[in-house]
């Protein structure tokens, strides 16, 4: 199951290209044969209960200002797997798979975290409680 979290703050829930931004990925999604689940501005205590459920919180992103995200899921055990841009690789550091923004690198990702699961958590919790 794929499952697409949005957040969506102010007055950008409406923004047409956000919109088309996660039909696509959903159209995509089933294409391929995946179930779909969509979660567009959740309550934090919903998206936390989401985060704890995945495999891993996956984070390709060309720019993050500080990584919170990487960090909120590393606090909920869930294993990240991100990209190298910005500020991710230092606040990731050793607890989360680092990636470049190649589409080869990411192919594997998944196998990869199955493979050191209880690792990345326990390094992700570690991580985590140096930022709270």
């Amino acid at each position: 199951m794929a499952l697409i979290v949005q957040k969506y703050g102010g007055t950008s829930v409406g923004d047409t290209d956000r919109i088309k931004n996660v039909a696509l990925r959903v159209a995509k999604c089933r294409a391929a044969g995946d179930q779909v689940g969509v979660v567009v501005s959740a309550m934090t205590g919903v998206t936390d209960g989401l985060i704890k459920m995945a495999t891993a919180m996956v984070f390709p992103s060309e720019y993050e200002g500080f990584g919170a995200p990487v960090v909120e899921a590393m606090a909920l055990g869930t294993p990240v797997i991100c990209s190298d841009r910005a500020c991710l690789p230092e606040v990731a550091d050793d607890a989360a798979l680092v990636l470049p923004l190649e589409l080869d690198a990411w192919a594997t990702a998944l196998e990869v975290v199955a493979s050191r699961r209880d690792d990345m958590v326990q390094s992700g919790l570690a991580r985590a409680k140096r930022f709270t």
